[in-house]
């Protein structure tokens, strides 16, 4: 099957929340199209979604929104436009989307644990704990002073890692709309 069949036999993820992957393969949507490999597997399901496995990592994602792909290299960026994927199979373009998912997630992971090495870590005491309290209850004060649509970006964004013109895509805006939201966070 190709992308472009698989994209007309799902349905429209817009305005639906993202599920869990245990939300999705225990739910009553059915599955599309799957594809296994050797360490993981690919599924599609027909309310859009793509659940995403390789090895003990996976990722649930927005399988309509996989269109076209930029890739960095060492001095430039290149673009595979969308049309290229909607030709070829199914699973092709998915599979990117999801490897970057997991890569962007482990990131995200490690970079929570990082610290700058200096005399203060040292001396990590219970104002430490007292500290991670504080900010937890100032984000909630933070969002609730947000509009619906910046706490949606805000986890678009940072949570599910969608890029900026994803964003733009799903709400049908310029990407400039969805930077101007994201810096007024």
């Amino acid at each position: 099957m190709k992308l472009k069949e698989l994209l007309d036999s799902i349905e429209s993820t817009k305005g639906k929340t993202l599920p869990t992957a245990k939300a999705l393969r225990n739910g009553s949507s059915p599955l599309v199209a799957s594809k296994e490999f050797e360490d993981g597997y690919l599924n599609v399901y027909k309310n859009g979604f793509a659940l995403y496995t390789s090895g003990n990592h996976f990722s649930v994602f927005r399988a309509d929104y996989c269109g076209g792909y930029i890739y960095f290299n060492s001095d430039s960026q290149e673009m595979i436009i969308e049309e290229y994927f909607l030709e070829e199979e199914w699973w092709l373009r998915l599979i990117i989307e999801g490897e970057d998912r997991i890569v962007h997630n482990k990131n995200k992971s490690t970079e929570q644990y990082e610290l700058e090495y200096n005399d203060e870590i040292e001396s990590l005491t219970r104002s430490s704990v007292e500290d991670e309290v504080y900010f937890h209850e100032t984000l909630k004060l933070i969002f609730s002073m947000m509009t619906q649509r910046q706490k949606e970006v805000f986890e678009m964004y940072y949570i599910q890692g969608l890029g900026v013109q994803e964003i733009a895509n799903y709400y049908g805006i310029t990407h400039q709309a969805v930077s101007v939201t994201l810096s007024d966070i």
